[in-house]
């Protein structure tokens, strides 16, 4: 038991600490090579998109002005000019922020009542799912409990000398905690949910709108995701902690009721019992614990999505918190005609 329980555990710290490996940075000679000199402007989307991404492996490690800069102009000639703004801005190219800002103007109230309508409709999505989850969970979480309780009482109450139907107890039991670990799981998400519908709800008054910037990106770049977050990640590993502790006595139930069903055939006479493909008692008995092996699936999930919410939950505590334009792994670039002649007019060429 002692052998099972340290597997147990060394497996749930490997699961929760996997967000910490991180792949080694090349030298810097060798990144800019790799990364930096590849990186082009191109009339195609595709390659921007590629190039985008190569310069934003470069300044993970190595954060040079130079490399910010082309990937603003990257950005710029794409129409992302909030995206843009950031990279002028960590690149120290006021002067080009400012023009930006004023080129970005010249679209009026559009992309400003764009982005406003956006996030409403976003806001809306996340309250419609967040009232849906909420709705279950706490069905689950009256109905859990009292299913657990009530099969609790005829376990103990058999226990003690009575005679109640196996399958009672322990379908109530296990059918109780795995209602109250779905309950558990929905909780977490729908609080989550919450406070992305308060987010975005507010996204429209903290930010005019850059033309080009839809909510999705401002919210993960501006840092408001990262402090979101960072802010639920304590909850969101404690839930994910309770995950685990609910599988554990599905564990310990499941496991004795094995010997509560062996016992029973065994005490009972073979007549009780249709015949079952000629096996003999101990045979009987196998195959019903075969069945039972399906009590163990719920702990298993329980367990999966448990640790995943702690290895989320301690990937939250280091999200970042300031406006950045490495978060994402690929932006996928919107050309627009007016930035897109205004890129060419710049003549950079890499």
């Amino acid at each position: 038991m002692q052998i099972v329980l340290k597997i147990f555990f060394s497996v749930l710290l490997i699961l929760v600490f996997t967000s910490e490996a991180h792949s080694e940075c090349l030298s810097q000679e060798e990144s800019y090579t790799k990364y930096v000199l590849n990186a082009v402007l191109s009339k195609s989307v595709a390659e921007n998109d590629k190039s985008i991404n190569l310069l934003k492996k470069h300044l993970l490690c190595y954060h040079e002005k130079e490399v910010y800069y082309k990937l603003a102009v990257i950005y710029e000639y794409s129409g992302k000019y909030y995206l843009a703004g950031i990279a002028y801005k960590k690149s120290g190219k006021v002067d080009e922020l400012k023009r930006l800002e004023q080129l970005s103007a010249q679209y009026g109230k559009d992309g400003e009542n764009m982005f406003k309508s956006l996030s409403a409709q976003k806001a809306a999505d996340y309250s419609k799912s967040f009232k849906a989850k909420k709705a279950w969970a706490t069905a689950f979480n009256i109905i859990g409990p009292v299913a657990f309780a009530t099969g609790l009482s005829l376990f103990i109450h058999d226990k003690a000398g009575g005679e109640n139907s196996l399958s009672a107890q322990y379908v109530l039991m296990l059918g109780g905690l795995t209602m109250v670990g779905g309950g558990t799981i929905l909780n977490a998400h729908a609080e989550k949910n919450r406070l992305l519908s308060k987010a975005y709800n507010s996204l429209g008054d903290q930010y005019p709108g850059f033309y080009g910037t839809d909510p999705d990106k401002y919210f993960v770049h501006s840092g408001i995701s990262g402090r979101l977050h960072k802010n639920y990640s304590d909850k969101y590993f404690v839930k994910g902690l309770a995950l685990i502790f609910i599988a554990l006595p599905i564990i310990g139930f499941g496991i004795y009721s094995y010997f509560d069903t062996i016992k029973y055939i065994n005490e009972n006479d073979d007549s009780e019992y249709p015949e079952l493909f000629d096996l003999r008692p101990i045979g009987r008995a196998l195959f019903y614990v075969f069945v039972q092996s399906a009590v163990f699936v719920p702990a298993v999930c329980f367990i999966f999505f448990g640790s995943k919410m702690m290895a989320d939950s301690s990937k939250w505590t280091k999200m970042n918190t300031e406006p950045d334009i490495l978060t994402l792994t690929s932006i996928t670039p919107i050309i627009n005609p007016v930035s897109k002649t205004y890129g060419l007019a710049l003549g950079f060429s890499f």
